[in-house]
């Protein structure tokens, strides 16, 4: 373990002292030393403060930003660069004595980081999202969806998550005798992402596919048995993320859906003289979801 001054290396434009950084960190923290391979660099510049923290040469590829008032008193700038730097601190894995030596050579002001640029291991991530889906179904349906995230180089992610809706009753067809259907989606996607953070909100935008499939049952006819049909559908996501508290994140999102293979049911009716009847879902559809994730390291 090393104090807190020792791991900082601070270039500041105006008021974002290395002493007054690490005070407040002490005081978020809770304590005065930090793991020895801890790095933390924060840059101020006329436009724009940012921070870089890497434990043993692991770390983003880029500083994150910070949206910082720059006419605001000094102990608030402060205060806004070291919030988020402490949540960052305490997601990190616990520390390891200190080597006798800084892990880094100080780096001069007016050039890149010292810092070692090594590809950062992938993060990963789960959350549950509940929401309403419109489309695929006759009717809006509320859908549940649990996910995996997978994350590399801060704004790069794999996401996999599933589409489930309890038994939705509708009418499909247009013959008032057929009565409410029973209808049920079951669904797997995958979507490629890519994220921003600006401030205290992660915003990303993912692409992908969704294969499931839809059980209809119709009630209300004289003959009927459950029917399956498979849904296969592009996908595109937009979302945002807001850090509650640690690990625990709140998240909105809404989904656009273009069929590629759509729902068809088609019933023929005991007496052949009468037409059968049929439905087909939508072809367009649009999902608006609220949850939580949590994120692993």
């Amino acid at each position: 373990m090393r104090p807190i001054e020792d791991v900082l290396d601070v270039t500041s434009g105006r008021c974002l002292e290395r002493q007054a950084i690490a005070a407040r960190l002490r005081a978020h923290l809770g304590r005065s030393e930090v793991d020895g391979r801890i790095l933390i660099e924060v840059t101020e510049t006329e436009e724009s403060v940012s921070f870089f923290v890497s434990q043993g040469g692991r770390g983003p590829r880029q500083p994150r930003a910070l949206h910082v008032d720059r006419e605001a008193p000094c102990e608030e700038r402060i205060e806004a660069v070291v919030a988020p730097m402490a949540v960052h601190l305490r997601r990190l894995p616990p520390g390891e004595a200190a080597p006798a030596q800084r892990p880094a050579p100080p780096r001069d002001a007016s050039g890149p980081s010292s810092a070692p640029d090594r590809r950062p291991p992938v993060d990963a991530g789960a959350s549950l999202e509940g929401g309403m889906l419109l489309g695929p179904l006759s009717r809006a349906a509320f859908v549940l969806s649990p996910a995996v995230d997978l994350t590399w180089a801060a704004a790069y992610s794999v996401r996999i998550s599933g589409m489930w809706t309890p038994t939705t009753f509708a009418s499909l067809f247009a013959d008032p005798s057929a009565g409410p259907s029973a209808l049920q989606l079951v669904a797997g996607r995958v979507d490629g992402c890519l994220g921003r953070s600006v401030s205290a909100v992660r915003l990303r935008g993912c692409v992908g596919g969704v294969a499931g499939r839809v059980h209809a049952e119709s009630r209300g006819l004289q003959e009927h048995r459950p029917v399956n049909h498979s849904w296969i559908a592009l996908a595109a996501r937009i979302g945002a993320q807001v850090q509650l508290l640690g690990p625990l994140n709140m998240d909105a999102s809404v989904d656009g859906l273009a069929s590629i293979d759509s729902p068809y049911f088609r019933v023929q009716q005991r007496d052949p003289q009468t037409p059968p009847l049929e439905w087909r879902a939508g072809v367009a559809g649009l999902a608006v979801n609220l949850g939580a994730s949590v994120n692993f390291w």
